[in-house]
Formats: structure tokens, C-alpha cells, sequence
């Protein structure tokens, strides 16, 4: 059975924080905390055995706990080879009610296609924490405030050469539609393996930042291998700029032998001595650390960017080594788990994040208005998810929360999504809203990306970054020949 678990792990005390107050800091490690309760609780209550068939000794159906957007839920999915290990393996009663003392909702219907049939496949499961209404609302509140100051504000120069004032800020700053938005972001690679179990090598990393540019790019393509005309160009690109090799299993390696699994988890210490011993200048570079989480989650992010200042070394992408293109973590083994995480450090929500709610609420939900509310997050197929086997196109139904008019979902649920939860085949587009969003919370809170690129801008006419790349550093040699297959079709 596996375990299945989105846990809303936020920051730790003793980093540097934009907001000065201590009891948010405090409040975030408490929401840590918290999550680490519920996974425990759920270890300890959530593998349920259906059915045993003599006959094959296997198990029929199982029932798996997950927390997600949607709030907690019993769903029914197949049966496969446990990874990570089930805490149990002893039959336990069903219960009848979430330990929020709520009744469960009925489960959704058992799959009727193998699309998580890979003995090392996880549920989509996203450990960035998920934000409640009223931290929402606030947060979009101060957004909105540091957009109009940028807009506002500027430092004037005398210009020698024409005599003219200008507003040297504001051209880091959100500038009129008919100029165009455009940023580089350098990657730095951090592969935390333990031997040859994580190792990732080169041509996989650079598959990786090839992924990224595609869909940040708006060039992938629909599940059915057609152009995805609803796929925004979001005119945010990346560059390999170094990778480094940690080898735990390596007697005389500095790094701890407990970075490649047991630290490797949101919220924890662990995890904040990687990020404190490993992340290179995170103002100007987005730092992805890779190894193998214990807790089932294939990806996240500490803080999302209005939370920290800029160069807090707090701001990163952790992944699970497998989510890489040519990684077993099938079917989430084509990069867009990198996508998904990116899109949080850039500022995004997950589409789903509060459910249900009015459409002219615009602090509401993922506070983009182009991404139809939605009541939980879709897991499964573009096939399964288009079929209505778990449940009608449009979860949100009550006036005001849906408008079948509005492009380029039409009031169904954004199941093709990068900010959804549907396998990496599945997942397609960001919006143009997502794109805008993207942009503001570089221009707000990421204005050193903006000030390494080509004239010292975001506005400059495009143009990359230059990036001084260099061979990896670090232990770079797998311990056995790896020949690359070929790339997957994105």
C-alpha cells in the first residue's frame, strides 16, 4: 500500500525574513509541525486492505489516505509494490471520519486504466504547503501594494548623455503592456545521491532545463500529440549554470549520509541544512536540490517568494530525483514535477488552492483569474480525467463560481494545468494570467533576475543572461557507464 501525502510544511526561525515579526515566523514552523502530525497520523491509520486473493496473493484494492487541495480523502487506487515502504501491514478497520472529526466524502471509483502501474510510481504529491483564506487574502493585500509602489516609485537619474530624466527603478519595474516582459533565470543543480541510487546524470539535467523552456515557453503540446493552443508563452526562460555531485554513500565526502533520504523532507531540519550549506547566491540563480524525500512527495518549495527576501538562502526547488526526464517515477517521470515546483518559486498557486469560491473574488483561490475554481486537485490521465470517472468536468457549480464563457477553460477544471495535480503527459499550459502573475512577482520580489540580464533589465528587448557554465563540479563520475535514452517526447 502506499501513502500518500501533501504535507503544508512552511519556514523555519533563524532565516532571514522580509516580514520582521517573529510570530510568523513562528506560525509557519508550527504549520510544519502540524503537517508532520498528520503524517504521522495518517501512517498510522491510513493502509487499508480491502481484499486478499488467496489465489494470487495479492491485494485486490487498497484504500490510501491523501491531503491535498481538495482536504482529506479516502480514494480507492490500485493495488501496487509499496515505495516508500507501508508503516503496516496489518488490516485495520475502515474509520468514518477524518481526524478533523469530518465525515468522509464517498471514494471515488477505482481507476479502470493502469496509469499508475510502475512498482516506483507515487501520487502527484506536492509538499509546497497549501495557504488558508485569511493568510491568502492578506498576502495578495501586501502584493498588491508592492505592485503600486513599483509602479509609482522611481529613483531619478540625470541621463549625461541627453540631458533627459529617467526612472532608473522603473525599468526593473512593471512597465506598460506594449513593452515587452523577458528573464533568464540561471539553474544550479544540486544531485544528492547515495551511490548509484539517485545519481543523475548530465544529459538528464540538461533534459530537465529543455522541459522548462518548453513549457514556460508555451510549446508543449496537448496529451493527444497535438499544438496546445491554449498554452501561454510566459516569456520566462532558463540556463544551465552548474552542477554539483554530493555522494552520501562516500566515507570522505563533507555532506551528511543523511542528506540523500532521511533529511530530504519538507520542513524539517534536514532539510534546512541543504539549503543553508548548498544554495549559490539564490538572488540571482534558482537552486534545485535533487535526492530521494521519504515521505512520498515528489517535489516542493520552503517559502514562496514574498515570504523571504530575495536572497534568503530559503528560496530553492527540491525534487525527487526520479521526476527528472528519464527517471522510473512513472508516471511523473517527465520533468513537469521541475515545472510544477518552478511555478510556486515564481509565485504561483496550485489551481485548486481553496476550493471553491466567487469568481470576482480576486484574492481568492490562486488569485489569477483565468483558472477556473475548483473544489480538490485531479490526479489521473488526461483519459480518466476527461472520461468524468471521477467526477463531472466543472467541481464548482454554484453561481458566481463558474463561466462557461471565459477562455480557455470554460468553466471546467483546469485538469491540464501545470498547477494542477494530473500525470506529466496531462499537464500542458500555463495561462496568460499565470504568465502576468509570473511577471509581477519577478518585477516585486525577484528584481536581481531582472538587473543580471542584458541592460540591466526585464524590459530590454529580450535577450539571455550571459551564464559562465563550466564542467560539473563535485563527483561527477556515475558509479556504473550510464548510456542516456532518448529524450521523452514532452
Amino acid at each position: 500500500a502506499s501513502l500518500v501525502v501533501c504535507a503544508n510544511a512552511g519556514g523555519t526561525r533563524g532565516e532571514v525574513s522580509s516580514d520582521p515579526t517573529e510570530t510568523r515566523a513562528r506560525s509557519r514552523e508550527a504549520k510544519g509541525e502540524n503537517a508532520r502530525a498528520q503524517v504521522a497520523q495518517a501512517a498510522s491509520a491510513g493502509v487499508i486492505i480491502v481484499d486478499e486473493d488467496p489465489a494470487t496473493e495479492t491485494d485486490d484494492t487498497l484504500v490510501a489516505w491523501r491531503v491535498d487541495g481538495g482536504g482529506e480523502r479516502w480514494v480507492r487506487v490500485e493495488a501496487r509494490a509499496p515505495w516508500p515502504a507501508s508503516p503496516s501491514t496489518e488490516p485495520t478497520n475502515s474509520p468514518t471520519s477524518s481526524s478533523l472529526g469530518l465525515p468522509f466524502p464517498a471514494p471515488l471509483p477505482v481507476s479502470p486504466g493502469a496509469s499508475l502501474d510502475s512498482p516506483n510510481a507515487r501520487h502527484r504529491a506536492c509538499a509546497t504547503r497549501e495557504l488558508g483564506n485569511d493568510e491568502l487574502v492578506e498576502k495578495e493585500r501586501r502584493r498588491a501594494v508592492g505592485i503600486l509602489e513599483r509602479r509609482s516609485l522611481g529613483r531619478v537619474s540625470e541621463d549625461k548623455t541627453s540631458g533627459k530624466k529617467r526612472s532608473t527603478l522603473a525599468e526593473n519595474s512593471l512597465r506598460l503592456d506594449d513593452v515587452v516582459f523577458y528573464v533568464t533565470v540561471p539553474v544550479v543543480f544540486h544531485v544528492i545521491h547515495d551511490g548509484n541510487d539517485g545519481f543523475v546524470a548530465n544529459w538528464r539535467l540538461q533534459a530537465q532545463i529543455d522541459v522548462l523552456n518548453l513549457s514556460f515557453g508555451g510549446n508543449t503540446k496537448t496529451s493527444f500529440g497535438a499544438t496546445n493552443q491554449n498554452a501561454a508563452d510566459t516569456n520566462v526562460r532558463f540556463a544551465l549554470a552548474s552542477v554539483s555531485y554530493y555522494d552520501t554513500s562516500d566515507a570522505s565526502s563533507s555532506v551528511k549520509s543523511s542528506w540523500f533520504r532521511q533529511d530530504c523532507s519538507p520542513g524539517t531540519n534536514g532539510e534546512r541544512d541543504i539549503r543553508e550549506t548548498l544554495s549559490v547566491t539564490p538572488e540571482k540563480n534558482l537552486n534545485v536540490y535533487i535526492c530521494e524525500p521519504p515521505d512520498g512527495a515528489l517535489g516542493w518549495v520552503a517559502a514562496f517568494p514574498d515570504e523571504f527576501v530575495e536572497s534568503s538562502y530559503t528560496h530553492g526547488v527540491f525534487l525527487l530525483h526520479s521526476t527528472l526526464p528519464g527517471g522510473d517515477a512513472i508516471p511523473y517521470h517527465l520533468g513537469d514535477t521541475a515545472v510544477h515546483e518552478v511555478g510556486h518559486f515564481l509565485g504561483l498557486y496550485h489551481t485548486f488552492q481553496g476550493g471553491c469560491h466567487d469568481l470576482w473574488e480576486s484574492n481568492s483561490g490562486d488569485a489569477v483569474y483565468d483558472t477556473s475554481p475548483h473544489a480538490r486537485a485531479n490526479h489521473g490521465t488526461c483519459a480518466e480525467l476527461h472520461s468524468g470517472v471521477f467526477g463531472p468536468p466543472d467541481s464548482c457549480v454554484s453561481p458566481g463560481q463558474s463561466d462557461s464563457s471565459s477562455s480557455p477553460y470554460f468553466g471546467a477544471d483546469p485538469t491540464t494545468n501545470f498547477m494542477n495535480y494530473a500525470v506529466d503527459n496531462c499537464m500542458a499550459e500555463f495561462t496568460p494570467g499565470q504568465a502576468r502573475r509570473i511577471e509581477e512577482t519577478v518585477a516585486v520580489y525577484k528584481p536581481s533576475l531582472c538587473l543580471q540580464m542584458p541592460g540591466g533589465s526585464c524590459y530590454g528587448g529580450g535577450g539571455d543572461v550571459v551564464v559562465m557554465s563550466g564542467p560539473p563540479s563535485g563527483t561527477a563520475t556515475p558509479p556504473a557507464v550510464q548510456t542516456p535514452p532518448p529524450v521523452p517526447t514532452v
